[in-house]
């Protein structure tokens, strides 16, 4: 499971959604080998997303609505007590599964479980900086609980962990493979892993990205080149981006979109899943997926489908049926939210959405929107502000119901 940090798919090749060019061949071979998701859906922001992915919960349950700042004086931090992949692969396979997670963190806080937090939540070893990282070039690292001061570019350390995790793990593994890139700061990367036309004179901001970008696609390569061809048939690979684009960076014009907002630029994001769950390559479906949908995908995978008390904890459904049929539908509507504080509340920032595979509902402390996304990639007109067409308010009635089987936000004074 690869996740990409802030690449939303304006900035992966194979979506052809970008207004200049993208340099991501690797990743785009993967897609040409396995399945692209064109409904892919995460929460707007890191940390919710990671919860909702590890747990298989929506993140009003955990309380991880928002980012986790070390610097901030709060212990508010993932539940070791729910569910997560790494746990539910050792419970359902008899302890057979060895798991690793591998860089970005950010689902813990430096006052509980000081730097095994990974480890609590049920990997066997955790290797990775548990926040963001304010220099590439230079950051904390923690290995099994350890810390120490790294120089060496962090993509690539990360890409140097993974690749010895698949060469020495014995089969069957899971590695978490979680790249702090290309979220900010946006900086030149080392020469030799970006080939970007403004290569040998990177003087702007977007430049800068544009080489982060092809710097990760280029050690994403490096990962899969180190993995042998029988390893590599027999591997399910995940790609996936946690969030869309930070607004200031997307190539796409979609004022109050991007990474922190529940609009498509926010929340839909590149999703690419390739092995052998996946026989038909090269292909691509519009079935709708969310991010709570992972862990009961991967349990299925792994051999051992979630138990009935297991499904009754998570929100939820495996996908392996479009992995092996594109056309297959397994939900028909994702829900993603956000929202600060963390913790059950009072909210001074709530924002949720509802998808179908046509229409959108936004529901915010401000207001509501409701969008006819047939043909479009960012939401257009709000359709509450005219009289509804009779497929449109049938639609926003599933989606209120929808809503009314989650906790309403609790607004700040």
């Amino acid at each position: 499971l690869i996740i990409a940090d802030d690449q939303g798919t304006d900035f992966v090749g194979a979506y052809r959604e970008n207004t200049r060019p993208v340099r991501t061949p690797n990743v785009d071979q993967l897609a040409s080998e396995g399945l692209l998701f064109r409904r892919a859906y995460t929460n707007p922001v890191c940390a919710p997303t990671r919860a909702a992915l590890l747990t298989g919960q929506q993140v009003f349950r955990s309380g991880i609505g928002y980012g986790i700042r070390l610097d901030l004086e709060d212990d508010f931090e993932l539940d070791i007590g729910l569910p997560s992949i790494p746990s539910v692969l050792k419970a359902n396979t008899g302890g057979l599964y060895a798991t690793e997670a591998l860089g970005k963190w950010n689902l813990s806080m430096r006052h509980e479980r000081p730097n095994t937090h990974p480890q609590a939540m049920g990997f066997d070893h955790y290797a990775g900086a548990l926040n963001n990282t304010p220099n590439y070039y230079e950051w904390n690292k923690i290995v099994d609980g350890q810390p120490e001061t790294m120089q060496t570019y962090s993509t690539t350390d990360t890409t140097n962990d993974a690749i010895a995790s698949v060469q020495y793990l014995p089969e069957p593994w899971f590695v978490w493979v979680a790249y702090h890139a290309p979220h900010a700061p946006w900086h030149e990367p080392p020469p030799q892993l970006h080939d970007t036309p403004f290569a040998d004179n990177i003087s702007t901001v977007d430049e800068r990205l544009d080489a982060m970008v092809n710097a990760l696609d280029t050690e994403v390569g490096r990962l899969f080149a180190a993995m042998p061809p029988d390893q590599r048939a027999h591997t399910t690979i995940f790609y996936i981006g946690d969030n869309g684009t930070q607004a200031a960076r997307m190539q796409v014009d979609d004022p109050g979109g991007g990474k922190m907002s529940v609009r498509e630029t926010g929340i839909r994001v590149p999703f690419i899943a390739a092995g052998p769950a996946v026989p038909r390559p090269g292909t691509e479906t519009e079935a709708l997926v969310s991010i709570v949908d992972f862990l009961p995908t991967i349990a299925e995978l792994s051999g051992a489908p979630l138990t009935a008390q297991q499904r009754a904890e998570t929100d939820g459904v495996s996908f392996v049926p479009v992995l092996a049929n594109p056309t297959a539908t397994v939900r028909e509507a994702a829900y993603t939210e956000w929202f600060s504080p963390l913790g059950s509340g009072p909210h001074t920032v709530y924002d949720q959405a509802v998808v179908e595979s046509r229409y959108k509902l936004i529901r915010r402390f401000a207001g509501e929107e409701l969008f006819d996304l047939q043909g479009r990639l960012i939401e257009g007109d709000n359709l509450l502000q005219h009289p509804l067409a009779p497929d449109a308010q049938q639609a926003l009635d599933r989606m209120y119901a929808l809503l009314d089987t989650y906790p309403r936000p609790v607004e700040a004074d």
